[in-house]
């Protein structure tokens, strides 16, 4: 691991009273981030430790690889899944890997339109989508023995996949259908409306739909797949219009995050800001914060050898920590780029 991302961690983990970090010869030679280990802002749950469709059926990964990171969370395909990811064979029925999803720690949200095999999904009828919803909730509810799911994710990016023209307005089909799982689980979790990106006036459209219809989710959900820059602006903007609008504070889950564009899902400095900038902004979730999405589209798999070995000694790090993150601040703000 390179000295920098290393003395972050000791940083961010350990009772260090100050470290000097260099973000860059140029920009931070000396800037020092001081540490108050007497003001833990929240105790080390991990919650950064996850995957999208991250385990397949017959215990692949194979436990081994899964214990060290300590998984907290992770998004799986619905019971039936027919979602064929970057044109893999469908797989990951959330149902059906959910023995080892529990033997390793992790709870499972489940993603509901991954019923469908395209993506975008490609939308039918809504005959059709409620004869869905009806038989992933039974499946989940039959199924007695599954005790780890923690959340119904009604929809996936409605910003960029739902057909308006097709299905109507999402807010309305969001309505509908929280209203078809509710009548079946009146208890687990719901997630949304997880869209592709954080927009202020798609947000408010939506919650206040949700707010006058009774059909508020448990869990906000969106994605940061650009700059992470915008983590911490996003999340106090959401913060802000919650409380505009009368709405109780939700917990939030940012499940999808990197900059495909820029490498940042193999990059350790953009993995650490992202986790960093949501961490100290205080994103709560049941057992989820921020995932790493580990399917990419085809060429964009390979990465350099140094920077993907850097990548998962980082998720190994992050498995290791214990205890509580402690409040810490640079003597010059903007020059340490991963805070």
């Amino acid at each position: 691991m390179r000295p920098r991302v290393r003395a972050l961690l000791l940083a961010l983990t350990t009772a260090t009273a100050s470290v000097t970090v260099a973000a860059s010869p140029a920009a931070a030679a000396g800037a020092t981030l001081t540490v108050n280990v007497a003001q833990p802002f929240r105790p080390v749950t991990h919650a950064a430790s996850g995957g999208l469709y991250g385990l397949a059926e017959n215990s692949r990964p194979a436990d081994s690889t899964l214990l060290p990171i300590k998984p907290n969370s992770l998004t799986q395909p619905a019971p039936g899944v027919g979602q064929r990811p970057n044109g893999q064979p469908p797989g990951g029925d959330s149902l059906l890997v959910a023995p080892q999803a529990t033997r390793v720690g992790a709870g499972q949200f489940i993603r509901m339109p991954d019923i469908y095999p395209d993506f975008p999904y490609r939308w039918v009828s809504w005959d059709d989508w409620l004869a869905k919803v009806d038989t992933m909730v039974r499946a989940r509810l039959n199924a007695t023995t599954v005790t780890n799911v923690i959340g119904w994710e009604l929809w996936n990016e409605p910003d960029y996949t739902w057909n308006t023209a097709a299905a109507g307005n999402f807010n309305d089909g969001w309505v509908r259908t929280y209203r078809a799982v509710r009548a079946l689980d009146p208890q687990t979790p719901i997630v949304g409306p997880s869209t592709a990106v954080y927009n202020r006036s798609w947000m408010q459209a939506f919650l206040i739909r949700a707010r006058d219809t009774g059909t508020l989710p448990d869990i906000i959900c969106w994605h940061e797949l650009q700059n992470p820059a915008r983590i911490a602006a996003d999340l106090a903007d959401y913060r802000n219009l919650e409380a505009s609008l009368g709405i109780s504070p939700r917990r939030i889950s940012i499940n999808e995050y990197a900059a495909p564009r820029r490498g940042g899902r193999a990059r350790p400095g953009g993995q650490l800001r992202r986790q960093v900038r949501a961490r100290r902004r205080r994103v709560r979730a049941p057992r989820l914060l921020v995932r790493v999405r580990h399917h990419e589209r085809p060429g964009r798999q390979q990465q350099p050898a140094d920077r993907h070995v850097v990548a998962v000694q980082v998720v190994r790090r992050h498995g290791r920590q214990h205890g509580h993150h402690d409040a810490g601040r640079p003597d010059r703000p903007g020059r340490l780029r991963l805070l």
